[in-house]
Protein backbone atom coordinates (compact mmCIF):
# COMPACT_ATOMS: atom_id res chain seq x y z
CA UNK A 1 0.00 0.00 0.00
CA UNK A 2 1.67 3.23 -1.06
CA UNK A 3 1.94 6.61 1.29
CA UNK A 4 2.01 9.91 0.62
CA UNK A 5 4.36 11.85 2.45
CA UNK A 6 3.32 15.42 4.29
CA UNK A 7 6.51 17.33 2.02
CA UNK A 8 5.24 15.70 -1.24
CA UNK A 9 2.22 16.56 -0.53
CA UNK A 10 2.54 20.14 0.33
CA UNK A 11 5.03 20.41 -2.69
CA UNK A 12 2.00 19.55 -4.79
CA UNK A 13 -0.29 21.04 -3.25
CA UNK A 14 1.55 24.74 -3.24
CA UNK A 15 2.82 23.93 -6.85
CA UNK A 16 -1.53 23.45 -7.70
CA UNK A 17 -2.41 26.05 -5.76
CA UNK A 18 0.23 28.98 -6.98
CA UNK A 19 -1.40 27.53 -10.83
CA UNK A 20 -4.81 27.74 -10.01
CA UNK A 21 -4.03 31.27 -8.68
CA UNK A 22 -2.17 32.45 -11.44
CA UNK A 23 -5.42 31.42 -13.96
CA UNK A 24 -7.60 33.35 -11.58
CA UNK A 25 -5.86 36.46 -11.99
CA UNK A 26 -5.55 35.84 -15.60
CA UNK A 27 -9.38 35.08 -15.76
CA UNK A 28 -10.00 38.16 -13.81
CA UNK A 29 -7.99 40.09 -16.30
CA UNK A 30 -9.99 38.54 -19.05
CA UNK A 31 -12.95 38.78 -17.55
CA UNK A 32 -12.40 43.35 -17.34
CA UNK A 33 -11.51 43.08 -20.76
CA UNK A 34 -14.57 41.76 -21.91
CA UNK A 35 -16.87 44.77 -20.57
CA UNK A 36 -14.27 47.35 -21.09
CA UNK A 37 -15.21 45.83 -24.49
CA UNK A 38 -18.49 45.85 -24.59
CA UNK A 39 -18.87 49.22 -22.79
CA UNK A 40 -17.02 50.34 -26.02
CA UNK A 41 -19.53 48.80 -27.97
CA UNK A 42 -22.46 50.54 -26.12
CA UNK A 43 -20.80 53.54 -26.89
CA UNK A 44 -20.16 53.38 -30.49
CA UNK A 45 -23.47 51.91 -30.97
CA UNK A 46 -24.71 55.37 -29.16
CA UNK A 47 -22.30 56.87 -31.56
CA UNK A 48 -24.20 55.21 -34.59
CA UNK A 49 -27.47 56.25 -33.49
CA UNK A 50 -26.84 59.86 -32.80
CA UNK A 51 -24.68 59.91 -36.38
CA UNK A 52 -28.48 58.65 -38.10
CA UNK A 53 -30.18 61.11 -36.22
CA UNK A 54 -27.74 64.24 -37.13
CA UNK A 55 -28.33 62.79 -41.02
CA UNK A 56 -31.61 62.70 -40.60
CA UNK A 57 -32.00 65.89 -39.04
CA UNK A 58 -29.70 67.89 -41.80
CA UNK A 59 -31.54 66.08 -44.71
CA UNK A 60 -34.45 67.74 -43.25
CA UNK A 61 -33.58 70.64 -43.47
CA UNK A 62 -31.98 70.72 -46.71
CA UNK A 63 -35.31 69.64 -48.34
CA UNK A 64 -37.45 72.01 -46.69
CA UNK A 65 -35.42 75.13 -47.95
Amino acid sequence: MPFLRIEDFKKDLNSKVNVMLQEHDLHIKQVHALRLLEQKEDQCHKNIVLINEMRKELLNRFYKQ
